[in-house]
């Protein structure tokens, strides 16, 4: 079995995988590197015997994140992400959404020796675009290809569904605006544009189950929603 490490597994989507990982025995043993502690299992041991270590790396995450990584790991699973309004500015967003991925994704596969990287992009990403988040988002893929991975997962979700501590109004009337079309039979195209945080989570690990044969693959939001319909049925 492999070892994990997951960093952003306090977010919507990473505190998802970080449970799923933690309840199935999918991984020899799991870190999950984040600025505050994390609720683990009692004893460090999951009931499946998966070893389990939260490397806190406190605020200073540029210092500190990448110096958390464990010594060797085989796969590393990044939801790390902020908003602009968090951040302070759109330069910090990317500081830490763009540099600090990089130099993480950097870290574990030139000295961690880890082969598989799975990363949470976002629908629409692309390096060319003329609109800053769209653009970060498709620079941070294009620099992690050029790292020596064996194995590259994107994962593209477009509006994440679920509840957050923080009040993002926007986003809040978008998920509204996308739950009411599931409940008026319209899920189909809500399933365009929007996922469950969970499902990404779920379309993470079966992704990682059977990662398919191309060195790159690139989920986007229907594909996440197939792919966590599948964990389910495997389950």
């Amino acid at each position: 079995m492999s070892s994990i490490a997951i960093v952003g597994c306090t977010g919507l989507v990473g505190s998802q995988f970080l449970r799923l990982s933690l309840d199935a025995p999918a991984f020899a043993k799991i870190t999950a590197v984040s600025r505050v502690p994390v609720a683990g299992p009692s004893g460090g041991k999951t009931a499946s015997g998966t070893e389990f270590v939260n490397a806190v790396a406190g605020n200073d995450t540029a210092a500190t994140f990448p110096a958390a990584l464990p010594g060797k790991f085989d796969v590393l699973f990044s939801a790390l992400a902020t908003t602009r309004a968090a951040a302070g500015s759109f330069d910090k967003q990317y500081t830490l959404e763009h540099d600090l991925n990089l130099e993480l994704a950097r870290k574990a596969a030139e000295e961690c020796g880890c082969k598989t990287y799975v990363l949470v992009s976002a629908q629409g990403a692309d390096a060319g675009s003329r609109f800053a988040y769209p653009r970060m988002k498709g620079e941070l893929e294009e620099n992690v290809a050029t790292l020596p991975f064996e194995k590259i997962i994107i994962l593209q979700p477009g509006l994440l569904l679920g509840e957050r501590d923080e009040n993002r109004t926007l986003e809040r009337w978008s998920q509204n605006i996308a739950n009411g079309m599931v409940r008026v039979g319209l899920r189909s195209l809500a399933d365009k544009f929007s996922v469950r945080a969970a499902d990404v989570a779920k379309a993470g690990l079966q992704a990682l189950k059977a990662p398919g044969p191309d060195r790159i693959v690139r989920l986007q939001n229907t594909d996440l929603i197939r792919l966590a319909a599948e964990y389910d049925a495997g389950k």
